[in-house]
């Protein structure tokens, strides 16, 4: 069943979001298992309807048998609502838990060996549900004595305060390798580590894989690959590039992917870098700051290059071919159009492009047609002089610029009208009569301007 049927039968059924008439499933009906199960997730479990749809496809029973006892033992045991809803989205399986052997140990471990408050314990492994598929006396001791012995009982439990994700599978296949190769290296000395210490590789490691996860939002796994690309002694940077994008309207989840395509993001100058980018991004494209905003999330990249030198010069550029608002929809889409690729391999094609044309006149014709446009003075080093080229190239253009001249002549444009527009647009000499005349009239008309106010706009036609 796709997800429309099961929103109409979710909004159609009141069975399916009325707790009271919630009944054991029937395994002769699928459709209707479906349905319980997700209102199951609405009603007893607290999940949006969203997220309850998407997490019902991970986990089926025929009787909400097993799923209440789950329930009520998390809830016994201290889990708030918030906290059971956290973890029946991250992990619905733990729904069909047998609790004695695989829930009630986990907890007690984290008790009883790092000396946790219960409160923080229930948080802690809230954040991170893989904590719960883990094996006490195979895994979890292990972990804890290595890194007991490495930085100590305290700041073990001050790791496991803020999650459990120092006892996942990631952790204990990458980091512990790791930690054991710098310290055979003699990189490290276990009686100096300390938490943000450029004196200890292996302890700044750490905190900044807890960084990720519990500041940005990201996975253990993503976070634990993410903190290979930047290192930071101090979260005092971060916290501040953090705080900008959050007080700029950037959601968790658009931080959330930021740092995890572009890591260090978390070392910017919010104001010197990413500010300016996005107020560009405003004030020249006229698109909706939450737009903007999904756009620099989408490719990041764009926080890298330079206002004046790169994001204006191929803006310009794009605008006179395609037009503003062609533009504005490219950049709705991504802001991938700013990047280092497009600039030097779609630009230069295209650039390519315009001028086969003229390119392929005869050689004399080719000749007079480049001192023509010389003459104009067009700077050869500018796209403009390869759009001038075409445009004055080419029988079909020819006939073109006749018509389009001759229609700039009715509407009392001069011939230094008509040339000073050429230059700034060279494309307005390539226009149909009725889109011309279709632009002047209206400002003439609706906007009560002159037509030849046009001459200093011409990209008002595009």
């Amino acid at each position: 069943m796709d997800l429309a049927n099961v929103n109409t039968i979710l909004l159609d059924s009141e069975a399916a979001i009325s707790p009271s008439k919630l009944k054991p499933f029937s395994s002769e009906d699928k459709a209707a298992e479906k349905v319980n199960g997700i209102s199951y997730m609405i009603n007893d479990c607290g999940l949006s309807p969203e997220i309850a749809i998407s997490t019902s496809e991970n986990v089926h029973f025929d009787s909400p048998e097993r799923p209440n006892v789950v329930l009520n033992f998390l809830a016994e045991n201290g889990f708030s609502k918030s906290q059971i809803a956290e973890l029946v989205q991250k992990r619905p399986s733990i729904l069909l838990s047998d609790l004695e052997n695989t829930l009630l140990p986990k907890i007690e471990f984290l008790l009883q060996w790092t000396g946790v408050t219960k409160a923080d314990v229930l948080r802690s492994i809230a954040r991170d549900h893989t904590f719960l598929t883990r094996i006490v006396e195979n895994q979890l001791i292990p972990i804890y004595n290595y890194l007991k012995d490495i930085i100590g009982a305290e700041k073990v439990a001050t790791l496991v305060r803020r999650s459990s994700w120092i006892f996942n599978r990631t952790f204990a296949k990458r980091v512990i390798p790791n930690v054991d190769l710098l310290r055979a290296l003699a990189a490290i000395s276990p009686s100096k580590l300390k938490p943000f210490s450029s004196e200890d590789k292996a302890a700044e490691k750490v905190n900044g894989i807890s960084y990720m996860m519990n500041d940005c939002g990201l996975s253990p796994e993503i976070a634990i690959s993410t903190s290979e690309n930047v290192h930071f002694d101090s979260p005092e940077r971060p916290d501040v590039v953090l705080n900008f994008l959050a007080e700029n309207g950037f959601s968790k989840s658009q931080i959330v992917e930021l740092v995890q395509k572009r890591p260090s993001i978390l070392l910017s100058d919010p104001e010197n870098t990413l500010l300016p980018k996005i107020e560009f991004l405003l004030q020249w494209t006229g698109v909706t700051k939450a737009d903007v905003l999904r756009s620099i999330a989408r490719d990041p990249t764009f926080l890298t290059r330079i206002v004046e030198n790169q994001l204006i010069p191929i803006y310009n550029y794009l605008k006179d071919i395609i037009g503003a608002e062609k533009v504005a929809t490219l950049v709705r889409r991504s802001s991938w159009i700013f990047n280092r690729t497009f600039a030097k391999r779609v630009i230069p094609n295209v650039d390519f492009l315009r001028a086969l044309e003229a390119i392929g006149q005869k050689h004399d014709q080719f000749r007079e047609i480049v001192a023509e446009v010389k003459e104009m003075r067009f700077d050869p080093l500018k796209s403009t002089f390869v759009l001038a080229l075409h445009a004055r190239s080419g029988e079909g253009n020819k006939v073109l610029w006749a018509h389009c001249y001759e229609t700039y002549t009715k509407w009392g444009w001069s011939k230094d009208d008509i040339y000073k527009a050429f230059k700034k647009h060279p494309y307005c000499m390539l226009l149909f009569e009725t889109k011309i005349s279709g632009v002047l009239s209206f400002l003439a008309t609706k906007m009560g301007c002159e037509s030849r106010m046009i001459v200093r706009h011409p990209h008002l036609f595009f």
